[in-house]
């Protein structure tokens, strides 16, 4: 066992994709962390349309608007990128998907919210079967259990950033929690751009 979790950690191709996935997925999670703390504090009771919205009203919205869309969406997923290269989708989706939270963690203007939610869940949709589909490619056949078992470490590690980044917030503002937020999840994406096209070789070698 030990002799098999040595090889995943010697595969740096590998790691640096699980590191890239920690730091996009990341973000999502701040919305039931950083995100649902700071609307609740600090988002005005605001009039949209025939309601009156506070914070965690919002919050709620949003990720009933994630979780609708992402639904709806699922089933044309894999027409919806098909005709693009796996690495460039990844690139893309993960760049929109940081963007849309990124701005949600730092706007209250609720307009403006629930388009940064329909771009960061179209994002999510185009982007995770991509990502489903190298995580079931890169491994090798004889370790394959190793590596989907640190792969699975992600969700944990993601949600430990979510954990500090609450814990920094109560010292930075607003737009400096934003700014470390968003530096998280660009950092994964630029991972994704310098490793694209060894992941496509990795995934091209293992269908052969």
């Amino acid at each position: 066992m030990l002799r098999n979790y040595r090889e995943v950690f010697r595969d740096h191709l590998f790691i640096l994709y699980c590191m890239a996935i920690v730091f996009v997925m990341s973000l999502e999670f701040q919305l039931s962390n950083y995100v649902g703390i700071r609307l609740e504090s600090e988002m005005p009771v605001q009039r949209f349309l025939w309601w009156e919205l506070d914070g965690i009203e919002m919050t709620g919205l949003l990720r009933t608007e994630n979780t609708v869309l992402v639904v709806l969406m699922a089933l044309f997923a894999a027409k919806m990128v098909s005709r693009f290269k796996d690495r460039h989708v990844i690139i893309l989706g993960s760049f929109v998907f940081v963007a849309g939270y990124a701005y949600i963690s730092y706007s209250n203007y609720i307009p403006f919210l629930f388009i940064a939610m329909l771009l960061a869940s179209v994002a999510e949709v185009v982007r995770v079967p991509v990502e489903q589909n190298y995580q079931a490619s890169l491994p090798p056949v004889h370790a394959r259990s190793s590596y989907l078992a640190v792969s699975g470490m992600g969700y944990n590690l993601a949600q430990l950033i979510c954990s500090i980044t609450v814990m920094i917030s109560a010292y930075l503002n607003n737009l400096a929690t934003t700014v470390f937020i968003a530096a998280i999840g660009f950092f994964g994406v630029f991972i994704f751009m310098k490793i694209g096209s060894a992941l496509d070789q990795r995934v091209n070698k293992s269908a052969a």
